[in-house]
């Protein structure tokens, strides 16, 4: 993913925090943004299989599954590529053991705060599994998986009313407003 932004003309070395940057541009306007494993296989991967072999795409409004990648590229592509390569690094760098005596475990088991976890029982990126032995590290923390066949895009507010309506409901448990 890093390779092909690295070749385009705008990228220059040490113009910016970290030492290497591309010029502000849209993530379209670069040869990841044009690269069909990339645009492909990135949205295939935010929904579930059975969101797509069921057809719920067309309970969000599109005619078809050429009509939702299409959109969904559209969205992304407005992304500008330094924004993306930084959340690529942090996917691939965010581990909070590192620099903790007792690695992941003692870091996750310091967190005091309650919290509730709620993967999608679909996602193909942070799934229930991953989800359930991460929170056991936590003194006071819970799993509460949302069913939905939406993967991914489950979490993000206001795709589904049904999936909005339960994060909502965790978060003001969490507040104390429920």
């Amino acid at each position: 993913m890093f390779a092909p932004q690295r070749c385009l003309p705008g990228w220059r070395r040490g113009g910016a925090p970290g030492g290497s940057s591309l010029r502000r541009r849209p993530l379209h306007d670069t040869a990841a943004g044009r690269t069909p494993c990339i645009r492909n296989g990135v949205r295939g991967w935010a929904y579930s299989q059975a969101f797509f072999r069921d057809g719920t795409y067309r309970e969000l409004g599109y005619a078809d599954v050429a009509d939702l990648l299409e959109d969904w590229a559209a969205d992304h592509e407005r992304w500008d590529a330094n924004d993306l390569l930084a959340m690529l690094r942090t996917w691939q760098r965010a581990d909070p053991g590192r620099a903790v005596e007792g690695g992941l475990a003692a870091a996750l088991g310091g967190v005091r705060a309650r919290s509730i976890v709620m993967p999608s029982s679909t996602d193909l990126y942070f799934t229930v599994e991953d989800n359930v032995l991460e929170s056991a590290m936590m003194p006071r923390s819970e799993v509460r998986v949302i069913e939905s066949d939406l993967g991914h895009v489950a979490g993000r507010p206001g795709v589904r009313a049904a999936e909005t309506a339960v994060i909502e409901a965790a978060m003001r448990e969490l507040l104390g407003e429920s």
